[in-house]
């Protein structure tokens, strides 16, 4: 039986449907967001167990509903291992079940938008006066929590599952137990400009053997210190004050020559030579 395609084309109510109404015996291998990947196991086409990482079977299978993208194939004749748990629900009621899940996973969205979020704990959960009352599972989950670990990392050390793991943190952010981590926004990436003193220096030097003379006076009167990083345009400032300083030693024009190449270099170190 050829069976494979994408989870956006073939939900997974109607892929076990069809494998329940061909009566076949196999295993569905699925593969979800950020490449997760499990297996959903039949036999006569009634669903026997489900597999994804360090989960039960019945987590596995519900987490495998929560996933609105992903690839599935059938590879038939395939079994579960001897020692896996088997699942005595009904084809029906899995679906019914699934279907629900799928549903609450988008209202946790409001609050656990994504499994790649990170939460740490609160600094004063008890400000209030309030009474702290877990159940183990929300405990657990609870003690993993170091504001470090993403919520998919402490699904996979919880054991529970995403589902189960993103709804009890729903809860305890409700609570006000944990709170989000802000996401810091990327270091700006580094200026350019560090090394121009000693390129400018290349481009001078053959023409001007004093060339470090009128570049060191360049730099000082920018206010700039040779090696260190500066904006694009206090480094054409540098090009600019040595043409002027040279004009009287090579003339006007081949100062401007040699400051145009000058200019044209710095501009390449800078990336804006288009």
């Amino acid at each position: 039986m050829a069976l494979e395609g994408t989870l956006h084309d073939f939900s997974l109510p109607d892929i076990i449907q069809l494998i329940s109404l061909g009566r076949k015996s196999g295993a569905v291998r699925l593969v979800g967001p950020d490449t997760e990947q499990g297996s959903i196991y039949f036999k006569n086409g009634r669903v026997t167990s489900a597999a994804m990482a360090d989960m039960l079977p019945q987590d596995a299978i519900y987490t495998f509903f929560t996933w609105n993208d992903g690839s599935f194939s059938f590879a038939e004749g395939a079994e579960a291992a001897e020692n896996t748990i088997p699942l005595t629900q009904s084809n029906e009621s899995i679906i019914m079940e699934g279907t629900r899940r799928a549903d609450e996973w988008q209202r946790l969205r409001e609050r656990v938008p994504s499994l790649d979020i990170v939460i740490t704990l609160m600094s004063d959960p008890m400000a209030g006066g309030r009474e702290i009352n877990l159940r183990p599972d929300e405990w657990k989950v609870l003690t993993l929590v170091n504001g470090h670990d993403d919520v998919r990392s402490i699904a996979r050390r919880s054991g529970f599952g995403d589902f189960k793991t993103a709804k009890i943190v729903y809860n305890l952010l409700l609570a006000g137990l944990v709170q989000l981590v802000e996401e810091e926004p990327p270091p700006p990436p580094p200026m350019p400009g560090a090394d121009l003193y000693d390129q400018l220096a290349t481009i001078a030097t053959p023409q001007i053997a004093t060339a470090r003379v009128f570049l060191d006076d360049a730099f000082r009167r920018q206010g700039r210190d040779p090696g260190q990083p500066m904006p694009l345009d206090a480094a054409i400032g540098i090009c600019n004050q040595f043409e002027r300083a040279v004009g009287m030693l090579l003339g006007p024009s081949r100062a401007r020559a040699l400051a145009d190449q000058m200019r044209a270099r710095t501009r390449q170190v800078y990336g804006a030579d288009g």
